[in-house]
């Protein structure tokens, strides 16, 4: 009996392992939220412009499965910092641009361990 109950709770303990180890290389919504104002931010002409390949490609694997809200949330942000760098001075330039060369390239660096991270 003892070896039974001792089989099945390391079954299921590498079952939920195997689980958790699975769903760690998918972006969470917030994540994904993130990645379309990262889009924004790296497409936006105002701060230099640039090669958006790599987000598009990130994003288009990321989107399977996703609920509406998760959608409806990733297009605001990203209209949201579109705005934001249209519209931006200076200081809020240099800000944004921070961003895009700061979170978002890590993002883009690794998108696994930015998952495993965040």
């Amino acid at each position: 009996m003892f070896k039974t109950t001792l089989f099945a709770a390391v079954c299921a303990l590498s079952i939920s392992a195997g689980a958790a180890m699975a769903s760690t290389d998918r972006l969470t919504d917030a994540q994904y939220v993130e990645a379309g104002r990262c889009q924004a931010l790296i497409s936006a002409p105002t701060l230099g412009g640039g090669d958006t390949h790599a987000i598009d490609s990130l994003i288009r694997q990321a989107e399977r499965g996703r609920t509406a809200m998760a959608d409806d949330r990733e297009q605001q942000a990203h209209d949201d910092a579109a705005r934001e760098a249209r519209t931006a001075g200076a200081y809020t330039k240099a800000q944004l641009s921070a961003e895009r060369d700061g979170a978002c390239r890590a993002m883009l660096s690794s998108p696994a361990s930015f998952a495993k991270s965040n």
